[in-house]
């Protein structure tokens, strides 16, 4: 029955992390027409600056003294660090995505297009690709790693609240480069940098998902209201 309960939910999951982002993106076009190019640079914008980038940069980093000593004494610098880099490299990057490769295609819609491109390329890689490689080997081993089953279900579930942030800050970033504010791509670095520090302090599974889930519903409602406050443009439209 575990094992039953496992496939099940490991499937699940992958369904969200690799078929959710295709299906929102579908939908974007065909029904509001949206562009597949905005999916497209959010989801290049991640494969650069984060797997190519920030990833090798923080592998090399701990590899050092530093990084060991401050892991063990001072574990709350290693969390503001992952932190504060994730926020600086992915928010950089999405305004270099929206303000440079998008400038003709600057309509809140595809803000939510790339937002889906940026965080479903994320869910596909660290999420639905590694579950579905996990579960042909599990069918053909008839093992499954010592996990409790609940916790595959739960990576289905942390990709919602992270497509859902991706949403919302790139309608922020998207925010400062129409209106010209450029603090708000500042206030993006600081919410994602937030968002993540805060993980490392937080004990429990379930404290960690529902600060994400809170964190990126507050991120995404903060940027509906501010855009329908200050623009003639509807989001969707």
């Amino acid at each position: 029955m575990i094992f039953s309960y496992s496939i099940l939910f490991m499937a699940i999951s992958a369904f969200i992390g690799v078929f959710i982002p295709i299906i929102i993106s579908v939908f974007l076009s065909m029904k509001y027409k949206a562009s597949w190019k905005a999916v497209t640079v959010g989801a290049a914008i991640f494969v650069i600056f984060q797997l190519a980038t920030r990833i090798p940069l923080l592998q090399y980093l701990q590899k050092t003294y530093w990084y060991s000593y401050n892991l063990v004494v001072n574990p709350w610098l290693i969390y503001i660090l992952a932190g504060l880099s994730a926020g600086i490299f992915e928010e950089v990057g999405r305004f270099i995505g929206i303000k440079y490769f998008l400038k003709d295609k600057q309509q809140w819609k595809n803000g939510i297009a790339y937002g889906i491109g940026h965080g479903g390329i994320e869910a596909i890689i660290f999420c639905g690709v590694p579950l579905i490689i996990t579960i042909v080997n599990s069918l053909a081993t008839g093992t499954l790693p010592n996990e409790p089953a609940y916790l595959f279900l739960v990576s289905g579930i942390e990709r919602i609240s992270a497509m859902t942030f991706h949403v919302g800050a790139s309608l922020m970033v998207l925010y400062a480069v129409r209106e010209r504010k450029y603090r708000y791509v500042l206030y993006a670095i600081l919410a994602h940098s937030i968002l993540d520090s805060a993980i490392g302090f937080i004990k429990g599974i379930f404290f960690i998902e529902l600060w994400a889930a809170v964190a990126a519903m507050t991120t995404l409602i903060f940027m509906i209201i501010k855009i329908k406050n200050n623009s003639s443009e509807k989001i969707m439209s």
